[in-house]
């Protein structure tokens, strides 16, 4: 019976003991998978060449339209866009490839551990055929409408003659209107020169402002562009005179205006005007959101100033003082991935800021991303659509600096006007060809069109808009971007 027990015990043990080294196995080979898969989800990867782990880098691709062909430094993938793959840290030659389609080519240098979004690519058919949509007899001015679904266009500066173009619809609807005469000064007065000129849709794409100069006077009008019978003449309302306007929310009745020197808030729907928001102001724009960045001076009058105004703040904020009163100063501000830009250009000069805005109870919150200098003196300054880019010209020296990967471009284009044709791509002349480039002006493509007014690329990137001037007036046309 003692040496059955003692069997027993034993048996016990080694089962307890047993247990213990698979439960101690099992845990260490989680461990050791978890370690694993932490390790390859962080771009660790065991390089053949040189028998070293190291950490890689990923690519992200996709491309307008899907199903391009990826080669990576001349070795194709094992899949299409949208895809992904891991590189080492360097410099990377990329090619999408799709038939029918012209390459798309981009070179990276990428560091470890980093995710470069390849994910803009426009693929460009071969072959292009325009195609007329409509023709008018004529065109002073168009404006896209901010959600890309309409154009207005201005039949001539004299006249108020507008054309709201649908061309969203199927075939493509315009509706032609005039301004009514009781919503601007001096119709029908003898001898009374007039002209009137777009400014600028609200974001909503429901309103219009317009300037109109009569004589030597200047006032304001927003239209309602779904019922030009509700257009409304800001200054008159409000017995204000206004240098520049902007819209300030998306109802179409409040703006901030810059007037002799004062930045104000007017309200049309309610006919009010605010106290002065900030003084001795030059020139000024409105963020999205109630946000005004603007250029002036100082209370003693010696120094300039960038400053910027929250809607329903006390007081705005100095966001940088300049000793030169000589400097040319420009100011724009932006929201990417849930944090707040600031780009300020002194001459040549680029200091951007990103965090959050101040307020008048709190001037902290942005912090220095990046300061540079071009070759030139900036004329211009303004982000992306998106905001992850800064763009700066300097007539046809463009420059770009990238948020999301902290890089500058530097690079020249044919004409000194150009324009952004979606979140990545821009769009000027040379000569009769329309030029389409990235933001870094890579990916340049020429068509042989001869383009007037505006240029407009669908959203799913799957037509391109533009107007072209003939013997009898204008011609809308499209091309498809879908190759045939």
């Amino acid at each position: 019976m003692l040496f059955i027990n003692m069997n027993q015990k034993q048996s016990k043990r080694r089962q307890i003991i047993k247990r213990i080294l698979v439960y101690a196995l099992m845990i260490t080979s989680v461990v050791i998978i978890a370690t694993f898969i932490t390790f390859f989800v962080m771009g660790f990867r065991f390089d053949a060449s040189d028998g070293k782990i190291e950490q890689f880098a990923f690519l992200q691709y996709a491309s307008k339209p899907s199903g391009a062909k990826v080669y990576v430094d001349g070795k194709k993938l094992g899949s299409s866009t949208p895809t992904r793959n891991s590189v080492k840290p360097g410099i990377h030659q990329i090619r999408l490839s799709l038939n029918g389609y012209e390459d798309w080519t981009k070179t990276v240098d990428v560091k470890s551990g980093t995710i470069t979004w390849l994910n803009y690519a426009l693929m460009i058919p071969q072959k292009v055929s325009p195609e007329i949509l409509d023709s008018y007899p004529a065109a002073y001015k168009t404006l896209a409408s901010p959600d890309g679904e309409f154009i207005m266009m201005q039949s001539d500066q004299v006249n108020p003659n507008l054309n709201l173009i649908d061309i969203n619809s199927s075939p493509i609807k315009t509706t032609s209107f005039n301004l009514p005469t009781s919503s601007y000064s001096g119709a029908g007065v003898s001898g009374l020169s007039h002209s009137f000129e777009m400014v600028k849709w609200n974001n909503s794409s429901k309103y219009l402002l317009i300037k109109h100069q009569y004589g030597n006077d200047i006032e304001w009008l927003v239209c309602d562009v779904r019922d030009a019978a509700r257009t409304q003449n800001i200054t008159k309302l409000l017995s204000l005179p206004i240098d520049s306007i902007d819209f300030a929310d998306n109802s179409g009745s409040k703006f901030f205006a810059l007037s002799s020197g004062l930045i104000r808030k007017l309200d049309v729907a309610a006919a009010t005007i605010s106290k002065p928001l900030a003084s001795k102001v030059t020139e000024f724009g409105v963020y999205d959101s109630g946000i005004v960045t603007y250029i002036g001076t100082d209370e003693s009058g010696n120094a300039q100033v960038v400053g910027m105004y929250r809607d329903g703040d006390a007081d705005p904020i100095i966001l940088s003082t300049v000793n030169n009163k000589s400097s040319v100063l420009h100011v724009s501000a932006t929201r990417y991935f849930n944090e707040d830009y600031v780009a300020i250009a002194d001459g040549r000069n680029v200091t951007i800021t990103g965090g959050s805005f101040p307020t008048s109870s709190s001037s902290s919150g942005l912090s220095k991303v990046a300061s540079f200098a071009i070759d030139k003196d900036i004329q211009k300054l303004s982000f992306s659509p998106t905001g992850e880019f800064v763009l700066m010209q300097s007539g046809t020296n463009i420059s770009t600096y990238d948020l999301e990967h902290l890089s500058l471009a530097q690079y020249s284009i044919a004409s000194a006007s150009i324009k952004w044709l979606n979140d990545d791509y821009l769009w000027s002349m040379n000569g009769n060809n329309l030029v389409i480039e990235e933001f870094d002006g890579a990916n340049t493509h020429n068509f042989s069109l001869v383009a007037d007014q505006e240029v407009i690329l669908t959203e799913n990137s799957n037509y391109m808009y533009y107007f072209s001037q003939t013997a009898k007036g204008f011609d809308l046309n499209r091309i498809s971007l879908i190759a045939k």
